[in-house]
């Protein structure tokens, strides 16, 4: 948020649906995954992390614009975080609606 305070830009909000099918895991291994330096290790019904096929939607917000400096108090820069976080859960909402056949393409708000 600061960042895009300090260039004046704004922030597209964005959801990527579908990426657990591709990768069902049953458990996250993350002393394995810090041993290995990454952060956790998936293990599958099928014991290797090996991506299935799968369909995914990938949502795009208007971007949003914000005012005010970098320089803003905590409070405030964490307020303009949650509108940025509640777009995004309103769009992963809409993706999983959408998958799930309760709504359909052409009644999705991207607003």
């Amino acid at each position: 948020m600061r960042l895009a305070l300090e260039t004046g830009k704004p922030i597209v909000p964005f959801a990527f649906v579908g990426g657990g099918e591709a990768l069902p895991t049953i458990m996250n291994l993350y002393s394995l995954g810090k041993l290995m330096g990454v952060p956790y290790i998936p293990i599958s019904p099928w014991l290797l992390p090996v991506p299935r096929p799968a369909e995914f939607q990938l949502l795009f917000s208007e971007p949003i614009h914000f005012e005010g400096s970098e320089d803003m108090e905590d409070e405030r820069i964490q307020s303009l975080v949650e509108k940025v976080k509640a777009r995004i859960a309103k769009l992963i909402r809409q993706g999983r609606d959408l998958r799930e056949g309760r709504i359909a393409e052409s009644e999705l708000e991207l607003k």
